[in-house]
């Protein structure tokens, strides 16, 4: 959401879309850094970076994007500048994030100002890669998620493709060879040679751990805002490949029976790859199909992309006999003639249908039961009000989001319910010592779980209704192959958006980026009226107000700023004003309540 609502404010869509279509045209891209140096691309990419969590993390040189929020508009402008003309990265911090099975998964921590550039960078490539992507890569792309590939999969497996190559990369992101992959974005239109030389410099950015410096000679760094692009990008060329074997071979357009005795005298085969980042599987038909995927693809990510497969991960599935776990689901293909509980698919005969059951893997199964048994033993000795509901808001947005997870998978119910079977004892525990009295049902919890509240035996901790984790329906996942440009649909009003634009063509060059930041979203949120008059508010009219001022310790934060009008800013501060005759007792009261933040006395209504 706070991306689409950034890509509004800075009228990024025209960019987005011209871009977008010149790649889907065929034309090269010989001067990308001037598109990156534009000024509201640089305050975009602020925008972006202070939403990331990310950004709060301390990189090699130990700033965050606290730091860069105190710069001021022209000195950020500068610094970029300077940075990209004499583009020299700084180290990437090592640090290693622990992974159920006891191994680390080792991350790579630029510093603010790399992350910034990188995402100056990721906002113009963007829109250029998207044009040379497969429709069956689901991974850090816009408008496509976990549930879109696994519901593609069971699609694939109700027409018969009962056999899954399932491959494993052995550290893919780390082994990426930094030439090869500058070829790939030079083959895709990329043809900004001092781009590309920045690029590799980052890529090339040394990894500080434990105090020492190594030389990086490969890989994109996880952490990187780029990096999940650029593995995109690479790996394309493998999506590229299996897709000319079979689903967009020319050779392959007519299909009958004839055409299907030529087929199988050829060296091609039928499949179809799904891929998320760098996991992929390979469905097909037939058993000689998947063994021929299986050595083939190996031989050929080895000799074309460089990288190596995991054998020992890497395995042919039969979904008739075996479960294949993807993404955090369990997916089963039934034979023909199994009871059939998806009646609504469409397109398919009797004979053709073949039913798939999905649940949840065994490891997300596992790291679900550890998090509410950590919670619900933090909520049971608790004692602090203020720590008690804040665990309960944890318990409850965990449990919401694993309902929103699991009801896609259509054993969702029973899975559940065996998450509560093996934590009921700590249930049983927090609720007869924390319970109300009378259980008190919340409004959300009345909107998501209407036909629970007399059922069901729920509880309400300090008024507030604990959601039953058993209580979840399964849903048909709407699968669909979502547009790149499609506008989100909750744009602001149009007369609104007007306005941001020239506003942004008005900034407060010596005030801080966080004061032009939160200018834009105050204005968005006022609708383009003043905070007092609540009349329409011209972008050239626009003062944004300290409500505490600075000199009393107030700070450049979304709540203490509103936008008003130059007159209502005079009235704010003036010492002997005089009220104009159209205000009302709510005008009048409004700013009285910010002539005393700022120090200055009520005013009566008086005509001016």
């Amino acid at each position: 959401m706070t991306k689409y609502r950034a890509e509004e404010y800075y009228n990024y869509q025209p960019v987005k879309e011209r871009l977008y279509n010149k790649a889907i045209a065929g034309e090269q891209f010989e001067d990308i850094l001037s598109e990156i140096l534009d000024e509201k691309n640089l305050r975009m990419a602020y925008r972006e970076n202070k939403t990331n969590k990310g950004s709060k993390t301390r990189g090699s040189d130990q700033y965050t994007i606290e730091d860069v929020k105190c710069t001021s508009l022209r000195e950020y402008l500068d610094w970029m500048l300077y940075w990209y003309l004499d583009y020299q990265p700084k180290a990437v911090r090592r640090s290693y994030l622990p992974k159920p099975n006891g191994d680390k998964r080792p991350l790579g921590i630029p510093c603010i100002r790399d992350r910034l550039i990188q995402q100056a960078m990721l906002q113009i490539l963007e829109p250029i890669l998207e044009a040379k992507m497969d429709k069956h890569s689901f991974g850090f792309r816009k408008g496509k998620c976990v549930q879109d590939a696994i519901e593609h999969i069971r699609n694939l497996v109700r027409h018969g493709n009962y056999f899954v190559v399932d491959f494993d990369i052995k550290k893919c992101f780390d082994t990426i060879p930094h030439n090869h992959l500058i070829d790939i974005l030079w083959k895709n239109g990329i043809r900004d040679k001092q781009f590309l030389a920045i690029l590799k410099r980052m890529l090339k950015a040394p990894i500080l751990e434990n105090g020492k410096l190594t030389p990086a000679t490969q890989g994109t760094p996880q952490g990187g805002i780029i990096s999940p692009i650029l593995a995109n990008i690479y790996l394309n060329e493998l999506d590229k490949w299996v897709s000319s074997q079979y689903e967009t071979n020319p050779s392959l357009r007519k299909r009958g029976r004839e055409w299907f005795r030529r087929f199988r005298k050829t060296n091609l085969k039928k499949g179809i790859l799904i891929r998320y980042a760098d996991d992929f599987v390979i469905l097909t038909d037939t058993e000689e199909d998947a063994i021929a995927w299986y050595h083939a693809t190996q031989q050929w990510i080895k000799k074309t992309l460089k990288l190596e497969i995991n054998l020992e991960k890497s395995r042919i599935v039969d979904l008739r006999k075996q479960k294949l776990t993807y993404l955090g689901y369990t997916i089963k293909g039934n034979r023909l003639g199994a009871t059939i509980q998806e009646k609504s698919v469409k397109g398919l005969s009797h004979k053709q249908f073949r039913y798939t059951s999905s649940g949840l893997s065994d490891k997300l199964i596992e790291k679900v039961v550890r998090t509410i048994k950590i919670i619900l033993r933090l909520l049971k000795n608790e004692c602090n009000p203020a720590r008690e509901m804040r665990l309960v808001a944890r318990l409850n947005s965990t449990i919401l989001g694993i309902h929103n997870f699991a009801q896609y998978a259509t054993n969702c119910a029973t899975t559940l319910w065996k998450i509560y079977l093996r934590t009921r004892l700590l249930w049983y525990k927090t609720k007869y010592r924390k319970r109300d009295a009378t259980t008190y049902y919340t409004d959300t919890f009345c909107k998501l779980y209407p036909d629970c509240k007399e059922r069901e035996p729920v509880f309400s901790i300090r008024k507030v209704t604990i959601f039953p984790i058993w209580k979840v329906q399964y849903q048909q996942y709407p699968f669909k192959y979502k547009d790149y440009l499609a506008q989100p649909q909750f744009q602001s009003e149009n007369a609104v958006l007007l306005e941001i634009t020239k506003l942004l063509q008005y900034p407060v060059p010596h005030q801080s980026m966080e004061y032009n930041d939160l200018r834009i979203s105050k204005y968005s949120a006022q609708r383009g009226t003043d905070y007092v008059t609540g009349f329409p508010l011209p972008a050239y009219d626009v003062h944004c107000h300290h409500i505490i001022p600075r000199k009393r310790g107030g700070l450049d934060v979304f709540n203490n700023l509103v936008d008003v009008s130059s007159q209502t800013h005079y009235l704010i501060h003036s010492t002997t004003p005089c009220i104009p005759h159209y205000y009302t007792d709510v005008m009048l009261k409004k700013l009285n309540k910010l002539r005393i933040k700022v120090g200055n006395s009520r005013i009566l209504h008086s005509v001016s």
